[in-house]
């Protein structure tokens, strides 16, 4: 976020996403990157679309100790949610979360001067809304996120075929 005299503020974006769908079912924007945030956006994505039964994450020091477990392991332990983590420096594991980070990056921010924290949350909550809802994944056949998260891909299947019968 650009500041006054050519300062700028560094914001981090936290989220989570469903690995099958791509769907973004949380997220965040901070100032900072601590266990307490990312419990923050865990917890509100559980609350609105319950709990999975496991979350991947990095071995990023809010996720994962090597000194006994984290705020963040706890509440996976207490919610019964299984935490697999990525191997140390192989990004790939990850690539699902990666991939829309670098879309982000490249549709979104690279292309936008945001002046504010706010303006930057309501920038990015449409581009996730779009990502979610509105942008077709090659890898979803052409379908969203949100239409596999939601398993409405065979009834929109079934429609298009019952559609192009009746006009034929």
């Amino acid at each position: 976020i650009q500041g006054g005299e050519g300062r700028g503020t560094r914001v981090y974006l936290i989220g989570f996403m469903d690995d099958h769908s791509r769907y973004m079912v949380s997220w965040g924007l901070y100032a900072g990157q601590s266990g307490k945030l990312v419990l923050e956006v865990l917890r509100r994505g559980l609350s609105r679309y319950g709990r999975p039964r496991e979350i991947l994450t990095d071995n990023g020091r809010q996720y994962k100790s090597w000194h006994g477990d984290t705020e963040f392991q706890k509440e996976l332990n207490r919610e019964g949610i299984r935490h697999i983590t990525s191997r140390p420096h192989h990004p790939q594991t990850c690539g699902k979360i990666e991939a829309f980070h670098r879309n982000l990056q490249r549709e979104l921010i690279d292309k936008e001067f945001f002046i504010s924290m706010e303006q930057a949350v309501e920038r990015i909550a449409r581009y996730i809304d779009h990502y979610n809802y509105g942008r077709p994944h090659q890898a979803l056949d052409g379908f969203t996120p949100s239409d596999r998260y939601f398993s409405v891909i065979e009834a929109v299947r079934k429609y298009m075929a019952d559609f192009r019968t009746a006009k034929n």
